[in-house]
C-alpha cells in the first residue's frame, strides 16, 4: 500500500478504505483511512471532504475572465499578443481589468508563493543541473532541475497517470465534450494536442522569468484559452451546449485546476517512489515549489496555494489535498461496455506505437495500471496486465533505476551527460512531432460560433483558420497551423543531429557498462589465473 504523507505507525488493517468520496464526510483527525484501497493517509485538519470542495467548483477566474470580454479575444488569436496590443493603447483606452491583470502577471508571485531565492529572478535550471546538488533549497532552478534530471519518468507519468486517469473524471469530461478536446475519435489530432501540453511543460521547465520567459509566456497563454472556453460555453457556444453549470460548476473551475495543479507536482513524485527511484525531501520540495509557483500564473486561488502548498511540509499538504479533489472527482463508476470506448484508453491509444519509445497499447494500458493503483484502474475500465508485459515493464523500471543510481554514485560529469542527453532528446521529439512549430493555445471555433477566426495572411492572400473540430470525419492531421511559430531553434534537429545525440547516447552506455563489468572481468581473470597457477 502506497503512503500519503506521514502517518502515524499503523497496521494495514487500521485503515478504513474508502471508496467513494462520500465516505470522507464525518471523519475526525487522526482516522486512518485509505483511498480505494490503494493509498493509505492519516486525516488531518487539512484534509476535505467533498461538502468543503463543491464550492470550489463555483469559482473561476473572474479576472482572467473579463480581460478575454475586454480585449474581445476571438479564435484563432494569440491571447498574450492581444493582451500585449491592448496595453500599447492610450491609458485612457486600457480596461481597467487588463491593467489589473497586468500589474498580477508582470511580476514574480507574492513573497509567500514565490520559489525564487531571495528575491531573485534567476528562473533557469542550467546551473542546478550542472550542479548535481541533490539538496538544494526549493527554488524555480531547483525545481527545473528535478524536472530535466528525471524527465524521462516524470513524463511517463504525465502522460499514464495525469493525463490518462484526469481527463476521464466525469466532472471535468463535461468540459472537454464541449470543445472536443481529447474525446474525439482522431488519433493523430489528440497526440497533437498531448505534444502541445508536453510544449508548455517544456516551456515551464526552462525560463520562468516574468514578461520574457518562454515559460512565462506559455503559462499566461494557457490561462487566457482557459479563460476563452469558460466564456464560451457560459456564453452556450459549446460543441453540444449540455454542460450543466449548476450541477458541475464553472467550467475549469478552482477545484479543476487545484486537481490538475496536482496531477503535475504530486503525481509524478508517487509515481517515481512506485518505480523505486527515490528522492531526497529537498528534491520533492522544489519540485512542488516550482509547480506552485506556475499555479499562481495559472490563474489559482493564491490564498489556497499559500495553505497547501507553502511551509515545511508542503510536499505532504499538496499530496493530501491531491487524494481529497481525487476522490471527490472520481467518485463514480464508469458507464461503458467496452473499455476501448472510454478517454484512457483513447489517450492511450493515440501515444501507441509514437517516438520515443514505440510501444503497444497493452504496455501503455500496463504502465497506467501500475502507476495509477489496481483499485482506479478497475474504476477506468483498464484491462490486467498479462504476465509477460508486466515483466517487461518490471525490466524497464530496473534499468531505469540503474541508470538514474549509477549517475548519482559514479561522478558528476557523466550524470551532466546523462540529463544533458535526455533533455535534448525529448525536446527534439517533441519538436519534430509538431513539425518543429511552436503553438500558441489559441482558442478554436468550437460549436455554435458566428464569430470568425481573424485573417491570416499568406503571401498575398488571405484565408480563415477554422478548426473543425466538431467533425468526426476530418482526416487525421497533425501538421502546423497558423497560430504555430518557430520552436527554439537551439534544439537540433535532423537526422544527423538525431544520430549524434543516439551516439552520446550509445557512448555514456558504454562508460557505464565499462565501469561495472570491469571489476567484475578482473575478478574473473585473477580467478582464472590464480586456478592455472595454484
Amino acid at each position: 500500500m502506497f503512503t500519503i504523507g506521514d502517518p502515524s505507525s499503523a497496521i494495514r488493517s487500521d485503515y478504513a478504505i474508502i471508496t467513494h468520496g462520500d465516505q470522507l464526510e464525518g471523519l475526525k483527525p487522526a482516522a486512518l483511512i485509505s483511498p480505494l484501497g490503494d493509498y493509505s493517509m492519516e486525516w488531518d485538519e487539512l484534509c476535505l471532504p467533498p461538502s468543503k470542495l463543491e464550492p470550489w467548483r463555483h469559482e473561476g477566474d473572474d479576472l482572467c475572465d473579463s480581460v478575454v470580454r475586454a480585449i474581445n479575444l476571438r479564435p484563432g488569436q494569440d491571447g498574450l499578443q492581444v493582451l500585449l496590443d491592448h496595453l500599447e493603447l492610450p491609458k485612457a483606452e486600457q480596461a481597467e481589468c487588463v491593467k489589473t491583470f497586468w500589474d498580477q502577471i508582470s511580476q514574480p508571485p507574492p513573497a509567500s508563493l514565490s520559489a525564487y531565492p531571495d528575491d531573485s529572478n534567476e528562473a533557469t535550471p542550467i546551473e542546478a543541473i550542472r550542479s548535481c546538488s541533490r539538496r538544494l533549497p526549493p527554488s524555480v532552478a531547483a525545481g527545473q532541475a528535478v524536472f530535466w534530471r528525471y524527465s524521462a519518468q516524470i513524463l511517463s507519468a504525465l502522460m499514464h497517470f495525469s493525463l490518462a486517469a484526469g481527463f476521464s473524471a466525469e466532472r471535468i469530461v463535461g468540459v472537454l465534450r464541449e470543445t472536443n478536446y481529447l474525446t474525439g475519435d482522431a488519433k493523430d489530432k489528440t497526440y497533437r494536442r498531448l505534444l502541445e501540453t508536453t510544449q508548455a511543460i517544456f516551456d515551464y521547465m526552462n525560463d520562468l522569468t516574468p514578461v520574457t520567459g518562454v515559460g512565462w509566456k506559455s503559462t499566461i497563454r494557457v490561462r487566457m484559452l482557459h479563460s476563452s472556453v469558460r466564456v464560451r460555453l457560459r456564453d452556450k457556444k459549446g460543441l453540444k451546449n449540455k454542460y450543466d453549470e449548476k450541477v458541475d460548476g464553472v467550467p475549469i473551475n478552482q477545484e479543476d485546476l487545484l486537481a490538475t495543479l496536482g496531477s503535475f507536482a504530486i503525481a509524478p513524485l508517487w509515481s517515481l517512489r512506485k518505480s523505486g527511484i527515490r528522492l531526497t525531501a529537498q528534491e520533492e520540495a522544489a519540485y512542488v515549489a516550482v509547480w506552485r509557483h506556475i499555479g499562481f500564473y495559472l490563474g489559482i486561488s493564491p490564498s489556497r496555494l499559500e495553505v497547501y502548498y507553502t511551509g515545511p511540509d508542503l510536499v505532504s499538504r499538496a499530496a493530501k489535498l491531491f487524494a481529497c479533489l481525487t476522490m471527490h472527482l472520481f467518485s463514480f463508476d464508469l458507464e461503458f461496455d467496452d473499455y476501448r470506448a472510454t478517454s484512457t484508453y483513447r489517450i492511450l491509444a493515440s501515444v501507441a506505437e509514437r517516438p520515443p519509445r514505440p510501444s503497444k497499447i497493452e504496455k501503455h494500458l500496463a504502465t497506467s495500471r501500475f502507476l495509477i493503483g489496481d483499485k482506479l484502474a478497475d474504476k477506468l475500465l483498464i484491462p490486467p496486465t498479462p504476465r509477460r508485459i508486466a515483466f517487461q515493464l518490471g525490466v524497464a523500471r530496473a534499468v531505469d533505476w540503474a541508470l538514474i543510481s549509477f549517475g548519482r554514485v559514479y561522478g558528476q560529469r557523466w550524470e551532466i551527460e546523462r540529463v544533458t542527453i535526455t533533455k535534448l532528446l525529448v525536446t527534439m521529439v517533441v519538436c519534430w512531432q509538431l513539425g518543429v512549430k511552436r503553438t500558441k493555445f489559441t482558442i478554436k471555433t468550437f460549436g455554435a460560433d458566428t464569430t470568425r477566426p481573424p485573417p491570416i495572411e499568406i503571401g498575398d492572400s488571405k484565408t480563415n483558420i477554422v478548426d473543425n473540430a466538431h467533425s468526426e470525419t476530418e482526416k487525421d492531421d497533425i501538421s502546423p497551423t497558423a497560430d504555430d511559430d518557430d520552436l527554439d531553434a537551439s534544439v537540433p534537429m535532423g537526422p544527423v543531429a538525431g544520430k549524434r545525440i543516439i551516439r552520446r547516447w550509445q557512448w555514456l552506455l558504454a562508460e557505464m557498462a565499462g565501469v561495472v563489468l570491469a571489476p567484475v572481468g578482473i575478478a574473473l581473470a585473477s580467478s582464472y589465473w590464480l586456478l592455472r597457477h595454484w
